[in-house]
C-alpha cells in the first residue's frame, strides 16, 4: 500500500512449490487481496500519490488523477475514533467509507480537516475513506 500511495507500482508474484503446485497460503492471500480490491480498487487503480506534503500516522493517502478525490487508508484504527489530516488546501464536499458508501462526518477548520470514524472499521483489513474535494 505505502509504494502505491507513494507513487510508486507493486509487482507481486510468485512461483511454484517443488511439487508444481502453488502455496495454499499465497493463494489465500491473493484471494483476500482480490476481494479488497473489488471494493476499494478505486482508491489503487488508475490513483495518484499522496498529494499531501506528508504521510499521517494512521495510515496513508492517495488521489484521483483528475485531484478531485482523496483516499485515506485508515490501517491503524484510533481509539479516539477520529483522524486527522493536515494540510489540505482543498475544501471536502464529502466523505464516505468506500467499501459501504456510508458517510462519515468530518470537521474542517482551515488546511485541517478531523475525520470521525465509526466505531469499529468497515473493512476486514484496511477501511479507505474517500474525501470529495
Amino acid at each position: 500500500m505505502h509504494t502505491i500511495c507513494a507513487g510508486g507500482n507493486a509487482l507481486i508474484n510468485n512461483g511454484p512449490m517443488g511439487n508444481g503446485k502453488l502455496d495454499p497460503e499465497a493463494v489465500r492471500i491473493y484471494k483476500s487481496m482480490g476481494e479488497w480490491l473489488k471494493v476499494n480498487g478505486e482508491s489503487i487503480y488508475s490513483s495518484v500519490r499522496n498529494p499531501l506534503d506528508a504521510r499521517p500516522e494512521w495510515g496513508d493517502i492517495s488521489a484521483s488523477k483528475d485531484g478531485k478525490a482523496i483516499y485515506l487508508h485508515v490501517f491503524e484504527w484510533p481509539e479516539s475514533g477520529k483522524v486527522t489530516l493536515h494540510g489540505l488546501s482543498d475544501s471536502v464536499a464529502s466523505a464516505a467509507y468506500l467499501a459501504t458508501g456510508k458517510k462519515a462526518k468530518f470537521s474542517q477548520q482551515g488546511n485541517d480537516l478531523t475525520l470521525s470514524l465509526s466505531a469499529a472499521a468497515q473493512t476486514k483489513h484496511i477501511t479507505v475513506v474517500k474525501l470529495m474535494l
